[in-house]
């Protein structure tokens, strides 16, 4: 650990602030930081996002596509930096865009510093990261990206299709994670191909040690406290009305199973599922 030595400065002596000292004082400081949070997370891939806490989305709509966001604040662990993240209540994206997290590097302090040239400088700066609206892939990664990912999964399988029916291309991913008490809420985003208007459905696997919580009114059969949105975006990129006929509920080996028998997609329409889960991080 890095440390000053300040048996010398006694008065009237006194120790420069210099250059040098100034980035002993940013590694003083990020190097137990940036040590704790690999501790906490296990391993780490060189850009990854791992949100330590906040940052809960909230998408109204489909991204990629037409659709309206609120961000919370928090923070995210990025190649060896903490970053702070502001909330934002006004994201909106218009077709083909998505959410995509960037830098907010020029987040600085307003008032430059005088420095002895007599010139002014910025100095105080604030490290951060924003999600933005933007083409898919412009940015460090988009919001739904396997790179973006809350710690409680970073040393786990994460989320992941295990089958399906009359979809294809297929994909599920973490939207936000909230953990309330001994209580872990997802907020998941599937995606598939239609490969006609029948019936169709996806098997999703659970990250190892998620246990569902099962809800009690239906015989611990369907998802607890669980919601559900559901559109499809047509082959010519309208959003027709969105169905009704959603269900989700968990078998006999831990697996969550959406259904949706509205039977109005298209071959090569794409279908876009929103729901929420919670359950318990054993």
């Amino acid at each position: 650990m890095r440390k000053f030595i300040t048996t010398n400065i006694v008065t009237p002596t006194k120790a420069p602030i210099t250059e040098k000292a100034l980035r002993h004082i940013n590694e003083m400081v990020g190097e137990p930081i940036n040590s704790l949070v690999k501790s906490m997370i296990g391993s780490y891939t060189t850009n990854d996002l791992i949100i330590l806490e906040g940052c809960s989305l909230t998408v109204t709509g489909s991204a990629p596509g037409n659709s309206t966001a609120i961000l919370t604040s928090g923070t995210i662990y990025y190649n060896g930096e903490v970053y702070l993240v502001d909330a934002n209540a006004s994201l909106t994206t218009t077709n083909p865009q998505t959410y995509t997290w960037v830098n907010d590097n020029d987040t600085v302090d307003s008032v430059d510093t005088k420095f002895t040239n007599n010139v002014d400088y910025e100095f105080l700066s604030i490290r951060k990261l924003k999600l933005i609206a933007a083409a898919a892939g412009s940015g460090l990664a988009n919001y739904n990206s396997t790179s973006v990912k809350y710690y409680k999964q970073s040393t786990n399988t994460g989320f992941s299709v295990a089958s399906s029916v009359d979809l294809t291309s297929t994909s599920v991913s973490i939207i936000s994670c909230k953990k309330i008490g001994g209580e872990v809420r997802y907020t998941l985003g599937a995606q598939g191909t239609a490969a006609g208007s029948s019936i169709c459905s996806l098997t999703i696997d659970c990250p190892v040690g998620f246990r569902m919580r099962r809800s009690l009114s239906d015989g611990g059969t369907n998802i607890h406290n669980g919601t559900i949105t559901r559109n499809r975006l047509g082959s010519t990129n309208v959003y027709p009305a969105n169905g009704s006929s959603v269900t989700a509920h968990i078998n006999a080996s831990n697996q969550l199973i959406i259904t949706d028998s509205t039977t109005d997609l298209g071959t090569g329409d794409i279908l876009n599922i929103t729901l929420d889960i919670s359950g318990d991080l054993l």
